[in-house]
């Protein structure tokens, strides 16, 4: 479930091309912690895609203290339709002999990276084939056709990552598969997830996700159109925008379980424990279907802005999928959890919005230091 994305990065070589499509985004991160982090694995160029107003918005509060952006990184901002949100997150490590590919929830933040409990899949060349980057390459094309001008300097850097005359395993790509994407056109993400289902007959759905329709309403259309029994909603106390009455009105085929996530880190040399409550920011839909599960996961929470609304409209998003046992996927995602039977706290219509994919982290505008005379 979880992936240590720094670690991943430092631990690449020769890579010589970096893509990441972020929601939110701190430059002082990418300037502090990023940037140096590729240092490691080869110094390659860095291309960031992110949505247009969250980068607006944090390079007013950042930009006196940013050196790297335009020498050692770009940011292109995407802007959607009135309403929507560029949302996917992924990294694309892209080298002559191999590349890895990780498709996930979360944001180029401290938040995002390194703090809060996300769901990352990772795809790498070598054991994984090509076809989860074909893929990924097709909605990179959706994207760019999404950017304003210019076009052609964008295009040149995404096509440069899947050169096939510099890469070898570029040079027979398999077809596209496991990526499963909408930006500005094409069908919606639910009925892409219907169309890996095919003639599945599903039973269950379980699903963790932060937020969701004022009405529940994505949740319900989700349920009854892949065709379930029931529907299990993991949600975290105090840290979910999932309105107590939408969820009193869901049904008795809907129910909701408490589920949190620990950060767990030992302390000094005599082995304390410091225990701390991390936000749950995956975004993970289960479906069992006999004795397997299909589980999709990255960056869409239960809304109709990121599952049900094709063409143009919509947010852009971006999930993968992969099939594996119950014994499987109570393993790799469920057990990192920690369940309750017990409902979790929901919040009522007169308590205050949570802002749709908002991070946790402490912003430092400016520090000082003053070296003092001691006599």
């Amino acid at each position: 479930m979880r992936e240590d994305l720094l670690g991943v990065i430092t631990s690449t070589k020769d890579v010589t091309n970096a893509i990441v499509l972020t929601h939110n985004i701190d430059f002082l991160f990418i300037q502090s912690v990023l940037v140096p982090a590729l240092r490691k694995s080869g110094s390659p160029k860095l291309t960031i895609f992110a949505d247009a107003y969250c980068s607006e918005d944090t390079y007013h509060h950042q930009h006196r203290f940013l050196s790297a952006l335009g020498l050692r990184y770009r940011v292109v901002p995407v802007a959607m339709k009135p309403g929507f949100r560029f949302h996917p997150k992924a990294v694309l490590l892209s080298g002559t002999a191999k590349a890895t590919l990780l498709v996930g929830s979360g944001n180029l933040t401290f938040g995002g990276w390194r703090e809060n409990a996300e769901v990352w899949f990772r795809y790498d060349t070598d054991l994984d084939g090509t076809a989860p980057f074909a893929g990924f390459r097709n909605y990179l094309e959706q994207i760019v056709a999404l950017c304003a001008d210019p076009k052609q300097s964008i295009l040149y850097e995404t096509e440069e990552a899947f050169d096939a005359a510099s890469r070898q395993w570029a040079s027979s790509m398999a077809s596209p598969s496991r990526i499963l994407g909408h930006a500005g056109q094409g069908q919606s993400l639910l009925d892409q997830m219907k169309l890996v289902l095919k003639d599945r007959v599903a039973s269950e759905l379980t699903l963790c996700t932060p937020y969701f329709d004022d009405d529940a309403e994505a949740l319900r259309v989700m349920a009854q159109e892949i065709g379930v029994n029931s529907c299990t909603v993991l949600a975290q106390s105090g840290r979910t925008n999932l309105l107590a009455s939408a969820a009193a009105s869901l049904g008795p085929m809907f129910s909701l379980k408490a589920a949190s996530f620990q950060h767990r880190e030992q302390i000094g040399s005599n082995g304390e424990e410091r225990v701390r409550e991390a936000f749950l920011h995956a975004k993970i839909y289960a479906i069992l279907s006999g004795s397997e599960v299909v589980v999709f996961a990255g960056s869409a929470n239960c809304s109709r802005a990121a599952l049900t609304i094709p063409g143009s409209a919509g947010n852009a998003e971006l999930m993968t999928w992969a099939v594996v046992s119950k014994e499987e996927f109570g393993s790799g995602f469920t057990s990192e959890l920690i369940l309750s039977d017990s409902a979790p706290v929901l919040p009522t219509e007169n308590a205050p919005k949570t802002l749709i994919d908002a991070d946790d982290f402490i912003h430092i505008d400016a520090a000082r230091f003053e070296l003092l005379s001691i006599e």
